[in-house]
């Protein structure tokens, strides 16, 4: 059993290293535990009946009600406790790499063992997630509470609208993170929104807002502009529904377009004119808009080096 010991970052962290390490024990029938998710487990019921155990965690048996009722904090101190006795092997990315999963050999050695822990922020199973995406969607399809919170949303967006963009609004923590390269105010998500309506023109187009924090009014004058239902998982969903997605860099805004297979444009002139980056895109053509299949992009862009260690 594949057991992720600690849970790096919010919901869309976790959604994706859940997800990466999902599919790859779909593909090696190899059980996995995330306790770290549990305090999202209940918005995602598919989960619980999501059953891929070996013998001696048997649907139903002492074992598997005793893993999965562990707390994230006993799996974090088994785990440092492990790398003293080394009683079972262990992935521990380091910052700034990423783990391949799907690499060549490792499945094997992962699967002779009763737990095999792991931690780091980014553990990759692309090639795995692309095979088993479709289950993989289908184990985090939100309760029917919560998307009929978000179907609400979206609906009247319609309504008004021939083309429903979502758009996430990060600030909180994106205030300070990376020097505030990937923050924006709420004027300046105003003023992109009213730049992306020239993508289609003699079409009328709402937006769908989620934000991490409550939006003056007043900024979006001259918008339709329709607000999220406010949660987390209700607005990811909703994000999800719109025709296409816009928004900062984040795990948050790429989940939702993969779950909902909606193209997607990463909002990141602030950085791209930091770094003096050869072109820097404050209106993108319809054609930068791309779904996200899997979070390789981080690599793929050179912000993460990929760790090629074995099992330890």
């Amino acid at each position: 059993m594949l057991v992720i010991a600690d849970h790096c970052g919010r919901l869309g962290n976790r959604l994706w290293t859940f997800a990466n390490a999902l599919a790859w024990g779909m593909e090696n029938g190899c059980s996995v535990l995330a306790p770290g998710f549990a305090e999202y487990a209940a918005h995602f019921p598919e989960l619980a009946r999501h059953s891929r155990t070996p013998g001696w965690l048997a649907p139903g048996c002492l074992g598997r009600r005793l893993a999965a009722t562990t707390p994230a904090s006993a799996w974090k101190l088994l785990f440092r406790l492990n790398l003293r006795l080394r009683a079972w092997p262990y992935l521990a990315v380091p910052d700034g790499e990423a783990l391949d999963l799907d690499s060549a050999g490792r499945p094997a050695s992962m699967r002779s063992a009763p737990l095999v822990f792991l931690t780091g922020l980014y553990s990759l199973a692309s090639v795995s997630l692309r095979k088993h995406s479709e289950s993989v969607r289908s184990l985090f399809r939100p309760t029917d509470a919560l998307r009929r919170q978000a179907e609400a949303v979206v609906g009247a967006a319609r309504h008004t609208s021939d083309v429903v963009v979502g758009i996430h609004v990060r600030q909180g923590d994106y205030r300070i993170y990376c020097g505030g390269v990937m923050f924006y105010t709420s004027e300046e998500y105003a003023d992109q929104m009213r730049r992306l309506q020239s993508l289609w023109p003699g079409r009328a187009v709402a937006f769908v807002v989620c934000s991490d924090e409550p939006q003056p009014p007043e900024a979006f004058a001259g918008l339709d502009v329709h607000w999220g239902p406010g949660t987390p998982v209700a607005d990811l969903h909703s994000l999800a529904l719109c025709d296409d997605i816009v928004g900062p860099s984040s795990t948050f805004s790429r989940w939702a377009s993969f779950w909902g297979e909606k193209p997607l444009w990463r909002m990141d002139w602030k950085a791209e004119e930091r770094y003096h980056a050869a072109t820097v895109t404050r209106c993108p053509a319809v054609a930068d808009f791309a779904v996200c299949s899997t979070p390789s992009h981080l690599v793929d862009e050179g912000r993460l080096r990929h760790w090629h260690a074995g099992v330890a």
